[in-house]
């Protein structure tokens, strides 16, 4: 008999594929035979919502993990932060950012790098920058990456702040 393990496959699986009709019958069909959806099931369904544009959804799937007692983890957060910035929803992924700090959770480099291109979409560059230079005094899975680098490339060169990206370039060459 399935498993809350093998129906979170199942889910993300068909989440995956962007099959998110047939994701959203699984989870109730999953609900129905006595298993509970855990972080990993909604992680997966709100990722595939957000991927096929559907925002709503995915916040409504966030709703539902708290309706139903399932605890977020940084995982959670971070998806919903991408996602939010993804559709342009900056405001409320500061909201979510705060709420994730709040909660004691850290920030892992894909929630900074998502909250950083959010900022410098919205032409808040010097925040993103504020952010970016946070990271670098964190642990390893929140430490800037090639895609956190190239967002503060890209804001400082479309700024014509050329001096401070090639400072940023040489300041990345000498970390390694």
């Amino acid at each position: 008999k399935p498993n809350t393990v093998i129906y979170s496959a199942l889910i993300d699986g068909l989440c995956r594929e962007g099959k998110l009709v047939e994701a959203k019958e699984a989870l109730s069909e999953m609900v129905n035979e006595g298993c509970v959806p855990n972080a990993f099931t909604y992680s997966s369904l709100m990722k595939g919502f957000f991927q096929m544009g559907d925002s709503n959804s995915a916040i409504h799937v966030w709703n539902e993990m708290s309706n139903n007692n399932c605890t977020r983890n940084e995982v959670c957060y971070s998806i919903l932060i991408h996602g939010l910035c993804e559709d342009g929803k900056l405001r409320e992924a500061l909201m979510v950012w705060n709420q994730m700090l709040g909660k004691g959770f850290k920030p892992d480099v894909v929630a900074y790098s998502s909250i950083i291109r959010g900022l410098c979409n919205a032409g808040l560059i010097e925040q993103g920058l504020k952010l970016f230079n946070e990271m670098l005094f964190l642990e390893a899975k929140s430490q800037p990456d090639v895609i956190t680098y190239n967002l503060i490339f890209s804001a400082l060169c479309k700024q014509s702040s050329i001096s401070r990206a090639i400072d940023l370039l040489n300041s990345m060459l000498d970390r390694g």
